[in-house]
């Protein structure tokens, strides 16, 4: 049973003081591999993960994207049907990155079933067919990317330098503040597609009206399509976690 899983976990799993080619052969030992069948596969990981000229080199000299991509290529090695990977991009280049889920596409195509367990939400989005939303080992909603998306929906974000506080009590209930890392206020009017319609037919006016009379000045205007990550903030909420 254990030969049909492949793990990745988000701690690496890799001998610092081992070469690159005798982490593969450990592994693929450990799962029955040997002979002319462990060569082919390491050789392949190591083209796969684009380590072939640093198999002789070991992990303690590698990069941190070279050091995930060898984490990577050894849940590979057997052959596994079933592959769970956990945080695997955490810390790395944007090209080891690339190539990373490049190979989760890859391994999707040839029927392999891939567990991908990730906070970047634009990774989920990218790779995955299903997705569940998970919160304190609760599933909040789960489907496919079509199903949790509703691609129709377009919100405005209405971007200011700072927002008084006795405005807020003022703006629609369908308006959410977000204090951006930059250090600007940006003021959400949630589906505007509905907002258009007759039955909520004044919220930007209204945002825009307040926002005049109270002299703040108004920075940008922009539509914003709905996302995993927006998906995920508003159903786990915003407050930061220990």
């Amino acid at each position: 049973m254990r030969s049909r899983f492949g793990v990745v976990p988000q701690e690496l799993a890799i001998y610092p003081d081992l070469t690159a080619i005798q982490n593969l052969r450990f592994f693929g030992g450990l799962n029955g591999l040997h002979g002319r069948r462990l060569k082919e596969r390491v050789d392949y990981v190591l083209e796969l993960t684009g380590l072939a000229k640093n198999s002789d080199s070991t992990p303690s000299t590698f990069s941190g994207g070279m050091s995930r991509r060898l984490n990577f290529g050894i849940a590979l090695l057997h052959e596994p049907e079933f592959v769970v990977l956990d945080e695997p991009t955490v810390g790395i280049d944007p090209q080891s990155r690339s190539g990373l889920l490049d190979c989760v596409r890859d391994l999707s195509k040839r029927g392999v079933t891939v567990i991908y367990a990730s906070h970047y939400m634009e990774e989920v989005e990218a790779v995955c067919h299903r997705v569940a939303i998970m919160d304190h080992g609760r599933m909040l909603k789960q489907g496919t990317i079509e199903e949790l998306l509703d691609r129709s929906r377009i919100d405005l974000c209405v971007t200011v330098a700072s927002l008084p506080q006795e405005l807020v009590a003022k703006l629609p209930a369908r308006v959410e503040i977000r204090n951006d890392i930059d250090g600007k206020t940006s003021i959400v009017i949630r589906d505007s597609v509905e907002t258009r319609r007759e039955e909520h037919p004044g919220d930007l006016r209204v945002v825009l009206e307040l926002l005049e009379n109270a002299r703040v000045p108004l920075q940008e205007i922009k539509t914003r399509e709905t996302s995993l990550e927006t998906l995920f903030l508003s159903l786990t909420g915003r407050k930061l976690r220990d």
